[in-house]
């Protein structure tokens, strides 16, 4: 993929945070050699996206092996930071981490693969995406992709383009709940140059719905 004309929006790169997963993510196997490999087209637009965002990791693992792994795919020299050791029953504490960074929860994002280890677990404010779901591994063309839409419905507030795509979006039924418990409240499907759908979600154990992009 060539990469994506900035939108028309403006952000601060001092309070926009992009929140990667590790392991699944950043970091998965690929289904073509069975070995893990780093995420497709990292070195093209990872350096893009730091002009305009900061990029950190989460991951459950030991900080110091995360730095290691992210390091010998090459992937260490575009991250901020690595925040691990984060095991927790459900989801991150992205909304702590952010606040530690002094970012907005408004035009930050968060990106895992999997819905009950890469959600927030501390805040209903922040946009999940969540890639990796097909047979395929998503490239970091296509999560740059939905950057530039999210920018361009919400003018930079990505809870609000979230909402705003779900309301032109056409709603679908979920026959199976997710694997881990929780509702989903609303699903819809979008085709806007790239296929994804949009979830709301809830748990027992979070407080309010959780905004959800699959891709």
């Amino acid at each position: 993929m060539n990469p994506i004309p900035p939108a028309l929006d403006s952000i601060d790169r001092a309070t926009s945070v992009l929140m990667w997963d590790m392991a699944g993510t950043l970091v998965a196997i690929d289904p073509l050699t069975g070995s893990p490999r780093a995420l497709p087209e990292a070195e093209n637009f990872l350096p893009d996206l730091n002009r305009e965002y900061r990029q950190v990791v989460t991951t459950g693992d030991h900080t110091a092996d995360a730095r290691t792994t992210l390091r010998n795919f090459e992937l260490l020299e575009y991250l901020e930071d690595v925040f691990g050791d984060l095991g927790q029953p459900l989801g991150k504490p992205h909304g702590a981490i952010l606040g530690q960074l002094g970012g907005d929860p408004a035009h930050s994002l968060i990106i895992g693969d999997r819905l009950n280890a890469d959600v927030a677990a501390d805040t209903d404010r922040l946009v999940t995406v969540l890639i990796n779901q097909g047979q395929d591994l998503v490239s970091a063309g296509v999560v740059t992709f939905l950057l530039h839409i999210l920018r361009k419905q919400g003018k930079g507030d990505f809870a609000r383009a979230f909402d705003a795509l779900t309301a032109s979006a056409e709603p679908v039924a979920v026959d199976n709940p997710p694997a881990g418990g929780g509702e989903i409240t609303g699903a819809w499907t979008r085709d806007d140059g790239l296929g994804y759908r949009l979830w709301t979600w809830e748990h027992p154990l979070l407080t309010g719905h959780r905004r959800i992009i699959l891709v």
